[in-house]
């Protein structure tokens, strides 16, 4: 579990980091990318078939319709900036390997743990990387610090997150369990949908 968590927490920390430089819509657009990513790495493995028309079909419209909202974002912000794409790409092929190797370790009949125990790990080894990551940024702990100075609508946003983030990793791993890893990250997209709404 220990890799599935770097991966994801590091493909947490590029994708906050691509906000810095570019929009939410845009990033999530980068993001989107993320089933065509995912396609090539099962097909580099093996547990996919590389010509298989529905699977090309679906990943194909998946993708060209984020290149699409990309472009159109892309004439309609400024300042729009290289480092974005990349650190959004990044995060983009790390969730897509997450996703890959969550799918492996929940299929593996030689293993007997259950996904609400994966998350349990997941999360706790993710809090643990997110320390070590904090205590080695120019920030240290500011963010702690000041969370006494926001607003209570700010809180109120935190406090909600929590359980928000609980139910979605929940469900993010019954779903790469039952429908696979391309299946999960093609519905993940409609997230995009919510996001440009």
């Amino acid at each position: 579990v220990l890799p599935i968590s770097l991966l994801n927490s590091t493909s947490l920390l590029t994708n906050n980091a691509a906000l810095v430089f570019g929009g939410l819509a845009f990033v999530s657009m980068i993001d989107a990318m993320g089933p065509f990513v995912t396609f090539l790495l099962e097909v580099a493995k093996g547990t996919r078939p590389c010509l298989h028309t529905m699977t090309i079909f679906s990943v194909t419209i998946a993708s060209v319709g984020s290149v699409l909202c990309v472009r159109g974002e892309a004439s309609t912000v400024k300042g729009i900036s290289a480092m974005a794409i990349t650190l959004a790409g990044i995060s983009a092929v790390l969730r897509s390997m997450r996703a890959v190797w969550q799918h492996d370790l929940l299929t593996d009949k030689s293993i007997t743990v259950s996904p609400l125990q994966l998350v349990f790990w997941n999360g706790f080894w993710g809090v643990w990387m997110t320390i070590i990551s904090m205590m080695f940024s120019n920030e240290h702990f500011e963010g702690i610090h000041h969370l006494s100075t926001i607003s209570a609508s700010a809180k109120l946003f935190l406090f909600f997150s929590i359980p928000a983030a609980v139910m979605l990793n929940i469900t993010q791993w019954y779903a790469v369990k039952k429908h696979g890893a391309l299946m999960q990250n093609i519905i993940g997209n409609l997230n995009l949908v919510t996001v440009i709404a």
